[in-house]
Order: structure tokens, then sequence, then C-alpha cells
């Protein structure tokens, strides 16, 4: 008697994908969003065991190099101030010398504002110093707060 509705091996099949999308949204919530998942080890503890464990001693924090990280910064603006020259063809210009500030490089979207690698409230200024010898060559200034300052960064060059 076949009454052409749903039969029981569509049903274990049904349940099956059903099954599969459930173990699949579990394993990406755990992985996702860093659920975590106790160690059974440690929920077997007791609280005098816990007591009379000792307390778990930090390992040093490696120290971060701020001077490569500041020389990396000082790079990326150097790297800004390229592409503004090669847009705005200041390339061919005969002057010697030319400065453009870090905040005109903001204001034109070629670089995001910058803020200091130890302090990110404090807002770094600074500008590049763009010589047009016979190649260009670039040199960054910047001056982070009291925590970095370029070698011969000039604070009127930098307005």
């Amino acid at each position: 008697m076949n009454n052409r509705g749903w039969g029981f091996s569509a049903f274990l099949v049904l349940c099956a994908i059903l099954g599969g999308a459930l173990i699949f949204a579990v394993y990406i919530g755990v992985n996702k969003l860093n659920i975590p998942i106790e160690n059974r080890e440690d929920t077997n503890k007791t609280e005098e065991t816990v007591k009379n464990e000792e307390p778990k001693k930090e390992e040093p924090k490696e120290e971060i190099d701020y001077s490569s990280q500041y020389k990396k910064l000082e790079k990326t603006i150097a790297n800004a101030a390229k592409l503004y020259i090669i847009d705005t063809n200041r390339n061919n210009e005969t002057s010697e010398h030319l400065i453009i500030t870090l905040k005109s490089l903001e204001e034109k979207d070629y670089i995001l504002p910058v803020y200091d690698i130890k302090d990110r409230n404090i807002k770094c200024i600074g500008y590049v110093s763009v010589g047009l010898d016979k190649e260009l060559t670039y040199t960054s200034y910047i001056k982070c707060g009291s925590n970095y300052v370029t070698d011969n960064f000039t604070e009127r060059n930098a307005e």
C-alpha cells in the first residue's frame, strides 16, 4: 500500500542531514566564537587541591623592539609620499627639495592617520623630505609625543 507519501528511508535521510548540520554548527560555534571547552582534568579538582597548588609564575614577556617598529612606520610614510609624487606628477619638477607633510598625506587619503605605537591615544606628526636631485630620495621624519622623535626632526616642517 503506497500512498506516495514520505517513507521511512526518506525520514532517515532527512534525520542524517539535520544531524550533520547540527554537528557542523556546533563545530563552527566552538572554533569561531572561541567557546572554551573545559579540560576534564581541571574540573575534577577539589577546592583543597586548588588551594594547595602553587600559583603559576608568569613567564616574562618578550621585549618589543619599538625602534624597528618606528622605522617601519617611517618607511610606510615614505611609501605614501612616493605614491603622492607619482599621482601628482611632481617627479619632473626642477626644484631640489620638496616637503610633504603627514597631515596632507592623511587628508588626501594616501595614508591612514598615524598613531604612536606605544600609546594609541597619541597622534603622530611628521613629514617626508623628498630630494629631487638626479634620483628621488625619500626621508621620513616623525614625532609621536614624547615616545619617539626621528633624528633631525624639525617641527616647522610638519605643519
